[in-house]
C-alpha cells in the first residue's frame, strides 16, 4: 500500500455490520479533492442493516457517496438463489439447492466491450450455508457458471437469423432453468433452459462451447484469469411453465451502462395487441405451453405486417422475430 494515502479503518461494530459475505469487496477506492483515499470495512463483512447510518459516516468522512458501488447490486439473487457451490455436490440430474440470503455474497464481474472502459456488474449470490459461501469467496472462479448461467444452448446457437431469437449484448438472455444444470470434465458449470437444450449444447462437443464463447467474448469482451466477463443471470429463468411470467424474449434482463435496442416497433407491438391479446402466454385463460399464440400470429400475419410488424428477410412471410417477441 502506497504509504501517503489517507486510510480510514472502520470498526464493523460501529456500522451494524454483519458476518455475511461481502467477499473480498471492502476497498474501496476514490477521489476527493484531488487526492486518493483508500477506505477499508474491517473486518471484510457484508451490513444487512443500517446502511444509512453507513452512508451517513461515509458522507462525513469523504464528503460524498463512496458507498453507492457497494450498494450497486443485483435487486435479484443469481437465478433465483442457486448456490453455485452446491452443484458440485449433487448427482446428476438433481434439483438445485436454493440458498438464502443469509448467506449471500456479491460478486463483480465486467463489461468490457470496451477496451479503454471497464464497466463493473455486481451481482448478489446466495448459499445454502456458511461453509458454501466461504467455499465461494476463497475461489470463486472456480464455481461460476459460463456464460453467466443464461443458457448454454442459446448463447451458442440461437440468433435472429436462425428462429428469430434475438439475444445479443443489446437485448440480454437466453433464459436459464436452475435445475437444468451440468458439469464438463474440466469443471466448467453450465445453465440450460430445457434438457434438450443441454443435450444440444454437448451434442458436438466441444464445437458448442467453442461457438458459446465466441460469442460472450464479442458482447462482454475478454475475461482475465481471475475475473469473469458479462452479467449473470438474474432475471430471464425458466422453467417453460412460468417463462411467459418474466419472458426475455419480450423483456430482456437490463445491463447497467448497456442500452436496450428494442426488436420490434411500436406499432408492431400495438398490431399484436390488437389481433392476439388473447392468445398470448401472459394472458392467464391461456396455457402457456399450448400453441394458441403462434396460431394467432400465423393466422393474422397479413393484418400484422400490414400494421408494422416486419417481414422476413428470406420471405414474403413475418418475421420469426415477432413470434419469439409475443409468443416465447
Amino acid at each position: 500500500m502506497d504509504e501517503k494515502l489517507p486510510v480510514f479503518i472502520i470498526d464493523s461494530g460501529d456500522v451494524g455490520l454483519e458476518n455475511r459475505g461481502l467477499s473480498y469487496f471492502t476497498v474501496i477506492n476514490t477521489f476527493f479533492g484531488g487526492s486518493s483515499w483508500l477506505l477499508y470495512l474491517s473486518p471484510p463483512q457484508l451490513f444487512t442493516k443500517s446502511y444509512a447510518h453507513l452512508i451517513t459516516m461515509l458522507n462525513q468522512l469523504l464528503g460524498f457517496f463512496v458507498a453507492t458501488k457497494i450498494l450497486a447490486s443485483s435487486a435479484e439473487p443469481f437465478l433465483n438463489g442457486a448456490d453455485v457451490v452446491a452443484y458440485y455436490s449433487l448427482e446428476a440430474g438433481e434439483p438445485a439447492v436454493i440458498g438464502s440470503s443469509e448467506y449471500s455474497s456479491i460478486y463483480t464481474s465486467y463489461d468490457a466491450f470496451d477496451e479503454n472502459s471497464l464497466n463493473e456488474l455486481n451481482t448478489t449470490f446466495y448459499f445454502a450455508n456458511e461453509d458454501n459461501l466461504a467455499l465461494f469467496e476463497a475461489d470463486s472462479m472456480k464455481y461460476l457458471p459460463a456464460y453467466g448461467g443464461f443458457c448454454a444452448f442459446g448463447v451458442a446457437f440461437e440468433t435472429v437469423e436462425d428462429g428469430g431469437w434475438p439475444w445479443s449484448r443489446n437485448y440480454v438472455g437466453a433464459p436459464g432453468t436452475p435445475d437444468i444444470w451440468r458439469i464438463d470434465d474440466d469443471g466448467r458449470l453450465y445453465i440450460a433452459f430445457i434438457p434438450g437444450a443441454m443435450d444440444g449444447f454437448f451434442e458436438d462437443w466441444p464445437s458448442g462451447r467453442d461457438q458459446a464463447d465466441k460469442r460472450w467474448r464479442s458482447w462482454w469482451g475478454d475475461a482475465s484469469p481471475s475475473t469473469m466477463n458479462g452479467p449473470f443471470n438474474t432475471d430471464c429463468l425458466g422453467p417453460p411453465d412460468t417463462w411467459a411470467m418474466h419472458s426475455c424474449s419480450n423483456k430482456p434482463q437490463q445491463v447497467p451502462g448497456v442500452d436496450t435496442i428494442p426488436i420490434v416497433s411500436e406499432e408492431c407491438i400495438a398490431a399484436l395487441d390488437k389481433f392476439c391479446s388473447k392468445a398470448a402466454p401472459s394472458n392467464p385463460d391461456v396455457d402457456i405451453l399450448s400453441s394458441t399464440c403462434d396460431e394467432c400470429i400465423d393466422d393474422n400475419a397479413n393484418d400484422l405486417m400490414a400494421g408494422g410488424c416486419e417481414r422476413n428477410a428470406t420471405s414474403n412471410y413475418i418475421s420469426n422475430v415477432v413470434d419469439k417477441y409475443y409468443c416465447k
